[in-house]
């Protein structure tokens, strides 16, 4: 390959020292030039300094005397000087004497003169006259400054004209030595190589060039013919490697067949099997949604006559606390219906929080009111403390935080013998927090005394620490109960698993700690349990809140008792629509005893019929129904004009949200789900239909004022039967409301002070009070 002049190394190596060279050079002309200049100027300037004091006798002479022949002869003895170029005698009166120009000749570079020396250089000398010591005149003399830098550009231009040809010839041997000594011997080392046999390039070592054995290029040629024989090596071990890759080629490509194959069926039958999952799937949801309205439309029943029956005329004591209890399993078995349901929608993301402002004060207090006694009754205590910091007005799903306080507490109060529990509730700011979720103990409660395994639950969210308007209120239960083994605490929070202590006490279906990790982790936080046999549990858990504010807590009003429609009113036409006799004498007792105008259908086709010819005001329609179904028949009423006018409330028996949705996309006004409470159905007919009832007086007012007159006191406790008593006792430990209203009414009979004075603590929810003065009355008698 041919390489351009411009190109080599020697070139450009001797280029770049020529530059070197000349500017450096040009650099020290450059100084050595100015240092002429400043030697030339200081020349001229003692020359005529000297001229002037040589003549300085004689021209003040021809001043003093005003001899202009003398002067004139002084002017023409400085112009000996041929930088002269003019030159001025003058009295001390500023008359001229004497005075003389030369004449300009022409000039080479009288610009370049002009910048370097400038255009002329004026000189002055005073002339005294010496017997007198009297100042008599001055001369004044001009130098041509052009005259003077013609000698200077002399001597620059030699000065130029000899460095250039140094240059030169320092170029030309610079050159012919690099290309001597390195472009010629890389030359032959670049030709060598060219003519390598690639196919065996140890048999082809390069020959080091005469005088470069020690030098870089020896080290080249050494250097490459290592590569050469590396090189050599590994192209005799490609060939083998090669021949190998072949040979394995032939295998992978079996194999691949054999595994594509292989896939291909592992990939059928995961199709099967995923079909078989979404299957089970559609089917388990199938499944809880017949659940639901299959038990749930006999609780309905069961409920709902057991609220018409404590209505209704007073029962025998024995009656009422059969009522009570069948009604107290019918809710126990609710409650476990809705925990299997709740589980199954928080799986299937159906749960969303409905996050509303309310009082945490009031809702801790309320729980303790609620555990209180079942504490007392096995002797324990039961403690509720809060940080200074906590607030007390907050915006988040009050329901969801109050279950998973009930269930820890419940727990704790339930595997529990002595000792007590310790509910401790501390807040801070987001902001200040950090990220909680990287430490197993949360800032700012205790870890008690208790060692063992911490179960985390998983992160659900990450939140934003920097929006200050947010706290972490941070919750934590301990008790000293039985405990647990390290071994229980990995699958504690799993749905369906019970501890050792769980199953012999044959409460629960194992779902209260799996719902309640889930609503942690809903609310923004995590859950974490430590334990030890024989020393107690701790569950801590973590939520994320919004302060709120007391003007935006809604309180709901206390109900009131309805005894029966307001006089005046138009005789308002229900139609109910159920395929079960049972739901409807339910709804047709509680409502005929108000004055409602009420007919009845099993199925949706006998509903439509008696629309039509008896045109109700409100239609209470199950969805699920043979021969037609409430949807169908629903969309059919509402599909007239006619139809537009009657109010249509769906009742039915699911408890998805979704369902909802569908019940009112298919032209129902309102939804209720079963069971309900004879509350809500009242509620929705005052809604739809502008229905004013006729409530139980409330004599809150009256009552506070006849309990401070009479003063309820243990003494008048004592005058009841001593069974009464005990009865009233175990019903305020188990918080019974419905006995104790049953209990309150039979004292009505016998003291009706009396028993208004306990109603009106019970409606305080001054338990402790009633348990303390019918412990001492027990003791009276």
């Amino acid at each position: 390959m041919h390489i351009p002049f411009h190109a080599r190394i020697a070139y450009r190596q001797a280029r770049n020292t020529i530059l070197i060279a000349v500017v450096l050079g040009t650099i020290l002309s450059m100084i050595q030039i100015g240092y002429d200049l400043l030697k030339e100027r200081k020349q001229v300037d003692a020359t005529v300094t000297a001229i002037m004091a040589m003549l300085r006798e004689s021209a003040a002479q021809a001043v003093y005397y005003l001899d202009r022949p003398l002067a004139e002869k002084v002017i023409n003895g400085l112009f000996e000087y041929e930088p002269i170029c003019s030159v001025h005698i003058f009295d001390e009166n500023e008359t001229l004497l004497a005075s003389q120009n030369r004449l300009e000749e022409n000039k080479r570079l009288p610009w370049l003169a002009r910048v370097i020396f400038g255009a002329a250089r004026h000189y002055q000398m005073e002339l005294m006259y010496e017997p007198l010591d009297r100042l008599i005149g001055r001369l004044e003399i001009s130098i041509d400054s052009q005259l003077i830098a013609q000698n200077f550009f002399s001597r620059v231009k030699f000065v130029i004209l000899s460095d250039f040809i140094r240059d030169v010839v320092l170029v030309g041997a610079v050159t012919m030595i690099f290309y001597t000594l390195i472009t010629k011997p890389l030359q032959e080392i670049v030709k060598r190589i060219a003519l390598i046999n690639i196919d065996n390039p140890a048999g082809e070592l390069l020959i080091t060039p005469h005088g470069h054995e020690h030098d870089e290029l020896g080290l080249l040629i050494h250097t490459t013919n290592a590569v050469l024989e590396k090189l050599g090596e590994s192209l005799t071990q490609y060939r083998t490697t090669q021949q190998e890759l072949e040979q394995h080629r032939d295998h992978l490509e079996q194999l691949v067949d054999q595994r594509t194959t292989e896939l291909r069926h592992l990939v059928a039958e995961l199709e099967h099997a995923k079909k078989s999952a979404e299957t089970a799937n559609l089917a388990k949801s199938r499944f809880l949604a017949n659940m639901s309205h299959e038990l749930r439309t006999p609780l309905n029943a069961i409920l709902g006559f057991s609220q018409l029956m404590q209505r209704g005329t007073p029962l025998p004591e024995d009656q009422r606390e059969n009522l009570a209890i069948i009604r107290q399993s019918g809710e126990h078995l609710l409650t476990l219906i809705n925990d299997v349901l709740d589980l199954s929608k928080i799986e299937a993301g159906r749960i969303i929080l409905n996050e509303q402002n309310f009082n945490l004060y009031t809702l801790l207090d309320d729980v303790h009111d609620m555990f209180r006694l079942r504490a007392e009754e096995k002797h324990l205590q039961l403690f509720f403390e809060r940080n200074p910091e906590t607030p007390q007005f907050i915006r988040t799903d009050e329901i969801r935080l109050r279950q998973v306080l009930i269930n820890l507490i419940s727990n704790a109060i339930k595997f529990t013998e002595e000792g007590g529990v310790s509910v401790r509730i501390r807040g801070r700011k987001d902001e200040e927090c950090g990220e909680i979720h990287n430490s197993s103990n949360p800032p700012g409660l205790t870890e008690g005394a208790l060692t063992g395994v911490t179960t985390n639950s998983p992160q659900t969210k990450t939140l934003d620490s920097r929006v200050s308007p947010y706290f972490r209120l941070y919750f934590e239960v301990e008790d000293t109960g039985s405990g647990m083994a390290e071994g229980e605490l990995e699958t504690l929070f799993e749905a369906f698993v019970q501890t050792k202590a769980g199953q012999k006490a044959h409460e629960g279906t194992g779902l209260g700690l799996a719902i309640s990790r889930k609503f942690v982790e809903m609310l923004g936080g995590t859950i974490q349990v430590k334990s030890q046999v024989g020393r107690g549990t701790i569950f801590t858990f973590d939520i994320r809140v919004q302060l709120g504010q007391s003007g935006e807590i809604h309180i709901e009003k206390p109900s009131r008792r309805i005894l029966a429609l307001e006089p005046g009113q138009p005789r308002f036409r229900i139609l109910i629509v159920d395929d079960r006799w049972t739901n409807r004498q339910l709804l047709v007792k509680l409502l005929n005893s108000l004055g409602f105008d009420l007919r009845e259908a099993c199925d949706g086709q006998e509903a439509l019929n008696l629309w039509e010819e008896w045109t109700p005001h409100l239609i209470l329609m199950d969805m699920r129904m043979p021969v037609m179904d409430g949807y169908e028949t629903t969309r059919r009423i509402k599909a007239t004009t006619k139809g537009q006018a009657t109010a249509i409330v769906a009742l039915t028996a699911s408890a998805f949200e979704d369902d909802r949705a569908i019940v009112l996309s298919a032209g129902c006004d309102d939804y209720l789900h079963k069971p309900f409470r004879e509350a809500d159905i009242f509620a929705l007919l005052e809604k739809h239909l502008g229905v004013r009832y006729v409530y139980e007086q409330d004599n809150t007012a009256a009552q506070a004022d006849i309990h401070e007159q009479t003063r309820l006191t243990a003494a008048n406790l004592a005058s009841l039967p001593s069974k009464w008593l005990a009865d009233f006792e175990q019903a305020v430990v188990r918080i019974n409301t419905d006995m104790i209203d049953n209990l309150l009414h039979t004292i009505q009979t016998q003291d009706a002070m009396l028993a208004t004075e306990l109603k009106h603590l019970v409606d305080n929810f001054e338990y402790q009070p009633i348990l303390t003065l019918i412990r001492e009355a027990k003791h009276i008698s």
